[in-house]
């Protein structure tokens, strides 16, 4: 590989006699540069990059190209600050939400209420760490992803909050499978499978996480005590961290289609309990509207009986219609999840091929 004609950490003692060449490589070209290659940016234009930084003066040495213009990625961050602000209201407004809606559902909500809260949490816990990101980058664009550790917590901290949104949510529907099977399985049993599944996904949350952000918190580390300095160190890095998510992104897609199996099934096993639970509802409804022999005031007496079933068959149906529907939803999730992998497989063994040829 080719990094470009410069020397960007030439020890050359008569740089003043012998003027270097301006840098002209796989990171770009220099058309202006001063007697010690060191790239002149023109106005606005900055050799700030992430992860492999051209603008080398922080370890004593040269800029070798100036790729960034900063107004326009001013502009993108102070647009991701407005975004993501709006989105802090609606998140805090959805919290209060689901509070008032499990008050007044009851206990049967408990859990729902609980991982709906952290998972809009986890969703807040991200859009601040993008704000926090954009205004760093707006006022201090010296402080590079991959270089410093700054920029390196502030992105472990959002995809940490990702990963944990996106579990949430998943395991929220397995709640709604597991919740019709308390009719047959009884309510400890279901409580107790529901803990036990929210614990294995915060553990593996916080490992999937932790073992995709330690290479850049480690990589970062090593570039701010002055171990890591070279172009070519950086750039293996940079190899390391995109491999690192490649393969988080694959593994974490089979594990989600083994998941969708399993939920698959659990989601059958509650329409089968909601079927059956609605053929006893509409068998006592109809007992209680077959009282033609009885007298006026007996019929009278049995009102709020008929009105209860009837509201009983109501509601199991409306359940049967919705875990349906969520059926239907994860079938198309389990074939797009299907058709991502077999897209992503070929291009994560070309991009780890491809160096070596």
């Amino acid at each position: 590989m080719e990094f470009g004609s410069g020397n960007p950490s030439s020890g050359n003692k008569s740089l003043s006699a012998v003027a270097l060449p301006c840098y002209s490589g796989i990171f770009g070209t220099c058309s202006h540069c001063n007697l010690q290659g060191s790239c002149i940016c023109s106005q606005h234009f900055n050799g700030h990059s992430d992860f492999i930084p051209m603008d080398r003066s922080d370890l004593d040495d040269i800029v070798l190209t100036c790729p960034n213009y900063q107004p326009i990625l001013v502009a993108l961050y102070a647009v991701a600050i407005v975004v993501s602000l709006r989105l802090v209201w609606q998140v805090l407004s959805s919290i209060c939400f689901q509070k008032e809606i499990a008050h007044k559902m009851g206990s049967t909500s408990v859990h729902a209420e609980r991982l709906a809260i952290f998972s809009l949490s986890s969703a807040l816990s991200t859009i601040m760490a993008v704000v926090a990101f954009s205004t760093m980058k707006i006022f201090f664009p010296e402080l590079l992803l991959g270089v410093h550790v700054l920029p390196a917590l502030l992105v472990s901290v959002r995809n940490l909050g990702i990963n944990l949104t996106a579990n949430f949510n998943a395991l929220r529907s397995n709640l709604m499978a597991l919740e019709a099977q308390a009719r047959s399985t009884g309510r400890t049993r279901v409580d107790e499978a529901i803990g036990a599944q929210t614990r294995k996904t915060v553990l593996r949350t916080l490992f999937v996480s932790f073992g995709v952000t330690l290479p850049m918190l480690v990589g970062t580390s090593l570039s701010a005590i002055g171990v890591v300095t070279s172009t070519r160190t950086y750039t293996l890095l940079l190899f390391v961290y995109t491999l690192t998510d490649a393969v988080s992104m694959v593994s974490g897609t089979i594990v989600g289609l083994f998941q969708s199996r399993k939920l698959r099934a659990s989601f059958q096993l509650s329409i089968d309990a909601v079927k059956a639970a609605l053929i006893v509802a509409e068998g006592g409804a109809s007992r209680v509207e077959n009282l033609s022999q009885a007298s006026p005031n007996y019929r009278l007496s049995r009102l709020d009986t008929l009105e209860a079933a009837h509201s009983e068959v109501g509601r199991l149906r409306l359940e049967l219609q919705q875990l349906r529907k969520a059926t239907l939803h994860l079938r198309r999730r389990h074939r797009w999840t299907m058709t991502v992998l077999g897209v992503a497989m070929p291009g994560l063994v070309l991009f780890v091929a491809i160096p070596h040829l």
